[in-house]
């Protein structure tokens, strides 16, 4: 008689997605090992689809605050759109983004050439400048092709619908980002491990 396959089995493997992280974090949780330290070791093991998780749920979560917020009405499709921007423009540019940040930190602080402080300095003036410009500018063609791509969306020109809310709205986002963002982004960068920014 064949043995059963528990799920200590099935999440052994290494091969598995983001389909598969939450009930891996079920399985984690249930059977003791505490919320964080479940997504402590999904991180160490799987970096990438881990946040990628991570920011769909944060920002589908956000999305829905915000209209339940500020609207009268809510719109699960708005949603929808919000947590695939998070999946797959976000998590990856940003996981790729801090890497990059961090290996600067590495190479400067290990040449000499830079303490630790000149080196937080250093990352925070390109995460608010390179790095918030590009991330905020992608944004509205990811919004506009996750727009079009999921079901129900219109048949607008991708690029043109994102180009046109670009020049309408990319230095009114900037300005708020430059007031919300560099003291979060300080603490990000001084305190926070690489694994979890």
């Amino acid at each position: 008689q064949p043995r059963s396959r528990g799920l200590g089995d099935v999440y052994k493997r290494q091969d598995f997605g983001i389909t598969r992280i939450g009930l891996f974090f079920a399985a984690r949780v249930w059977r003791g090992g505490g919320v964080l330290r479940a997504y402590d070791s999904l991180l160490k093991r799987r970096p990438l689809p881990t946040k990628m998780a991570s920011s769909g749920a944060a920002s589908a979560l956000g999305d829905a605050l915000a209209q339940t917020i500020v609207g009268n009405t809510y719109d699960p499709r708005r949603t929808l759109v919000f947590a695939a921007i998070g999946v797959f423009y976000f998590a990856p540019l940003l996981h790729l983004w801090y890497k990059a940040l961090h290996k600067l930190e590495k190479s400067g602080v290990s040449s000499g050439r830079f303490t630790r402080r000149q080196i937080i300095g250093l990352q925070l003036l390109m995460n608010q400048s390179i790095g918030a410009m590009c991330a905020n500018g992608g944004f509205f063609y990811a919004h506009a092709a996750f727009d079009r791509w999921l079901p129900g969306g219109g048949n607008a020109p991708i690029l043109e619908t994102a180009s046109r809310a670009f020049h309408r709205k990319f230095w009114r986002i900037m300005k708020a980002n430059w007031v919300v963002w560099p003291l979060p982004s300080f603490v990000n960068l001084a305190l926070v491990p690489l694994d979890y920014r």
